[in-house]
């Protein structure tokens, strides 16, 4: 650093005292309006603007949210005994789930074709809670 050049790959302390540090503070307000009108947009329609951005990680969270609401009320078992219900609905919810962690927290979907063995597992309970729901999704509306 004695040689006069600026290495940024070295953290300034006092960089948050200059600049514009403190601009975040104004982005509050636009978030909250922004929450207020996309609970405005789902209330009229059932989804928002702001749904889409992310849709997968969404939709895999409100249907896993859904699927462990039935589970916990068992709701809608007719032919089934409760215990193959529970399981039923159990391998649907771990399904949702998985696809939920295999789109990690940015929601980006990862490589199905990586040689990580618990991306492939993710993918195999997938593939499996998904047998299950097409299966099982037309009960739902008996």
């Amino acid at each position: 650093m004695s040689d006069g050049h600026v290495y940024w790959h070295v953290k300034n302390p006092w960089r948050k005292y200059c600049d514009r540090w403190w601009l975040h503070w104004l982005k509050l307000p636009v978030r909250l309006l922004w929450d207020i009108g996309d609970a405005w947009q789902r209330s009229r329609r059932g989804w928002a603007k702001g749904d889409i951005y992310d849709l997968c990680s969404y939709h895999a969270g409100l249907t896993r949210g859904i699927m462990e609401h039935y589970l916990k009320h068992h709701y809608g078992y007719c032919t089934e005994t409760p215990e193959e219900y529970t399981a039923k609905l159990q391998t649907i919810v771990d399904g949702w789930k998985a696809m939920e962690d295999f789109l990690g927290p940015d929601g980006c979907l990862m490589s199905i074709d990586d040689e990580k063995a618990w991306r492939k597992e993710l993918w195999e309970k997938w593939e499996k809670g998904m047998k299950e729901f097409t299966e099982f999704y037309p009960s739902f509306w008996q």
